[in-house]
Order: C-alpha cells, then sequence, then structure tokens
C-alpha cells in the first residue's frame, strides 16, 4: 500500500529508539533506579508500580506526557522532528520544585493540568522510575537525572531534597567559569545515552546558575526481528506538495500478526520489543489527508490506540534514522508557560538561597534526540537540559534623608478621621 507519509511517535512514557549491531545481554534490563535483581521480584516491582499508576492521578499525569509530547512536536518546525516527552516532561518536573505562584501555575497546565500538584507529580515519576527500571527488556534501558550547580549557590531544601529523592538526581557543584564545566556535563550525557549524545552543551552562560539535565537510552532487538533479505530499495513519498516526488528507501518488509487498528483514516501498528515490557508504536496517515483533516493529538493517540486488534498485516516500514538538538523554550512558552522564561515576572522563589527580589527564569531548554531503526531493533537516545538563570538582586533603597535642620510644621492628629488636634512651625528651636 502506497502511503502519502507516515509518523512515527514516541510511546506515552517511554523513548523508544534504534537498532545496531548489539543490544547487550539476555536480561540486561533497565538500569532507572531499582531494579530487582530477580525475575519474580521484578515483576512484583511492576505489578506495584502500575498498580500505583492506576490511579486518576497517575493517569491524568501520563496523559500529561503524552499531551506535552503531541503539542511539543505540533510546535517544532523543520523535517522529521523528535522529542522524547518523558525526557522534557521529567527535567520540567523537577524544575516545577523549585517554582511559586502563577510560573507553577502555567507549569502544572503544561505538564499535566492544575488538578496535579507538584508533589503528585513527583510521586508520579518516582513510580514511572521504578516501572521502568524492571520492565522485562532483551537490552538497555537508562535514565538518569542531574542537577549541576554553579560553586557558591545554594539550593533551598524544599527544592534539592524532593528532586534527590524522587528523581534519585545527582547534585554537583561545578565552577561554571571553567572551560572544564561544559565537558563534565557533556561527559555525563555521553555516559548515559552510551555515546549517542556526546554534547548537550556547547557553553555555560555566564547568568546561569543551575543546568538540570535528564538523559534517556533505550536500545532492544524485535521480538520478531525483519529478514535483512526482505529489505528493498522502494518508494517512499515525502510529506510537501501532493505532487511531491517518491524518493527510494529501504524499505524492510514483513508478513505476521500484529496488533493493528484504524481510526479517522488513519492506521496504527505495535510492534513489540523482545521480552515484552516495551513496544514501538507506528501511525500512518492517511494516503490522501483530507482538507481541514485534525493533526494527531494525544486525544485522537488514544482513539486509536483503543481501535487495536489480532490481524494479519504486510509490514512494510523504511529503515531510518533520525534525530533533532533544538531550545524548545520557544515552542514550551508557545504551549503556555511563557512566565518561566521571563526574568523578572517568573517565580522560582523556592529553588535558591539568594537575597529576597533576585529574579530567577529558565535561560533555555535544551533538547537533543537520536533514533535509529532497522531489522534487529532500536536504539534511541535523548537528553534535556533547563538553564536556570538568576539575575542581578535589586539594589537596595536609598535611604531617603529628613534632616530637620531648618523651619517645618508640625502636627497632631487623629488618624482615622485625619481631625487635626494641634498644628504648628517651628521656625526657630
Amino acid at each position: 500500500m502506497k502511503a502519502a507519509s507516515w509518523l512515527f511517535l514516541p510511546l506515552a512514557i517511554v523513548v523508544a529508539g534504534c537498532g545496531g549491531s548489539s543490544v547487550g545481554t539476555p536480561g540486561s534490563g533497565a538500569s532507572f533506579a531499582g531494579r530487582a535483581a530477580q525475575p519474580e521480584e521484578r515483576q512484583e516491582a511492576v505489578l506495584d508500580a502500575t498498580t500505583a499508576l492506576a490511579s486518576d492521578e497517575s493517569k491524568a499525569g501520563i496523559n500529561g506526557v503524552s499531551s506535552l509530547g503531541f503539542r511539543l512536536l505540533q510546535e517544532l518546525k523543520g523535517p522529521n522532528p523528535l522529542v522524547s516527552p518523558l525526557s522534557v516532561h521529567t527535567a520540567l518536573a523537577m524544575t516545577l520544585n523549585g517554582a511559586d505562584g502563577e510560573t507553577a501555575s502555567q507549569m502544572r497546565a503544561v505538564l499535566g493540568g492544575d488538578s496535579l500538584t507538584p508533589a503528585q507529580l513527583n510521586a508520579l515519576h518516582s513510580q514511572l522510575r521504578r516501572l521502568l527500571a524492571n520492565v522485562e527488556l532483551t537490552g538497555s534501558l537508562k535514565g538518569s537525572n542531574a542537577l549541576w550547580v554553579r560553586q557558591g549557590i545554594k539550593l533551598q531544601p524544599g527544592f534539592r531534597e524532593p528532586v534527590q529523592s524522587f528523581f534519585n538526581a545527582k547534585l554537583s557543584e561545578l565552577d561554571f567559569a571553567s572551560p572544564q564545566a561544559p565537558k563534565t556535563i557533556n561527559d555525563w550525557v555521553k555516559a548515559n545515552t552510551e555515546g549517542m549524545i556526546p554534547t548537550l552543551v556547547e557553553e555555560l552562560q555566564p547568568s546561569e546558575a543551575m543546568l538540570l539535565t535528564n538523559a534517556l537510552y533505550f536500545k532492544a532487538r524485535w521480538q520478531d526481528p525483519f529478514e535483512p533479505e526482505a529489505t528493498k530499495p522502494m518508494p517512499f513519498t515525502p510529506a510537501g506538495p501532493k505532487d511531491a516526488e517518491p524518493v527510494t528507501v529501504p524499505m524492510m518488509s514483513q508478513t505476521d500478526t500484529y496488533a493493528y487498528g484504524e481510526k479517522d483514516g488513519r492506521q496504527i501498528l505495535i510492534k513489540p520489543y523482545l521480552g515484552g515490557g516495551l513496544e514501538m508504536v507506528f501511525v500512518l496517515e492517511p494516503a490522501q489527508k483530507q482538507e481541514g483533516a485534525s493533526a494527531l493529538d494525544a486525544a485522537a493517540w488514544r482513539e486509536l490506540i483503543a481501535s487495536v486488534g489480532t490481524h494479519q498485516v504486510d509490514v512494510r516500514i523504511p529503515r531510518f534514522k533520525a534525530g533533532m538538538s533544538q531550545d524548545v523554550k520557544s515552542a514550551l512558552a508557545a504551549l503556555g508557560m511563557a512566565q518561566a522564561f521571563e526574568m523578572g515576572k517568573a517565580d522560582f522563589s523556592r529553588m535558591f538561597e539568594v537575597a529576597p527580589g533576585t529574579p530567577v527564569a529558565i535561560s533555555r531548554v535544551i533538547h537533543q534526540t537520536l533514533i535509529e531503526v532497522n531489522e534487529e531493533g532500536a536504539e534511541a537516545a535523548a537528553a534535556t537540559g533547563i538553564g536556570m538563570e538568576v539575575g542581578s538582586a535589586p539594589m537596595p533603597e536609598e535611604p531617603k534623608k529628613f534632616h530637620a535642620d531648618r523651619p517645618f510644621f508640625y502636627a497632631i492628629r487623629e488618624p482615622q478621621t485625619g481631625l487635626l488636634l494641634f498644628l504648628g512651625r517651628l521656625d526657630r528651636p
């Protein structure tokens, strides 16, 4: 079947990845935090986490991850946009612990609605980490968080403690003025993405006091790999004008039993990874998209998922590699959290121990992703860095002067009514 375009979307709470020649040892699994040693213990941990994540609050939070991903994807410009909803959501949820007032309200709305408090979002991410640490996967799944704090900057306990407790974030004090500081952060990102993202930051800005980072890495084999011999050059019609010329791509082919569904002209296909703990979801747009057709969003995504049944499917998927590196600050501002980026208006008064009135704002939200999909499986990495910028504390007000060294008036009055009881002028003491 020839299609005008197709769209890959990350699963709501995981980063789907890209394949290589090696996918690790069987059962190597996840390394978020708290991975149980024995299979039965991992099964119990997954059951406990999924039970906790079945609450209304957790469902709202997970829907918030999905919604953020779809909305962010729609905001990004250029071909082949790729985001990690989980990575961005994690980094912003950590940052939220330092926000207050209208800034916190805007961030909460972007992260999943005003119904979720920072404490509920912290608990959500703690359970997500526990779940992803214990999913059955023949491959590798890593998720790591870190706070890089400028020397001399103190974090408020109300911010530091939940970020370390719920997100297992590493806290490091760093000389931001040192030429080695960006390398220290990049080495951490590189190690936690298995070398897929070697550079997240080129430099640290002079006004930045902290960089919050999240790194995700995933690599696994398909449960049923494609046969390399079945991969053939085939036409692929790219997005763009209706008369766009097809291009030739290596197309992987397989006919098998799949989880498959259809809704509003779209088609959905789910292909599991070995171990069954994670899966990759593909959504194919209609070959002839109708004028005014709605963009795929979280609600349409849920309807597509609900349409899935078991079918015999002739599958063709191109072998591909994609990625992006962008400051998604303007995209997040467009989604409704603009105040967080406005120095003098943003309220991160719960984050640093600085002089009252010192302005703090998010300076940048760097997001990098990379994915490769081939016959064997998939490998992907994502990293998000949120810079926190500290402005100058307001200058102490110059004290006013009232030097009664010349004639002056004076009065005694009743303050509520202004009634004057006495009124005089002293010309000379």
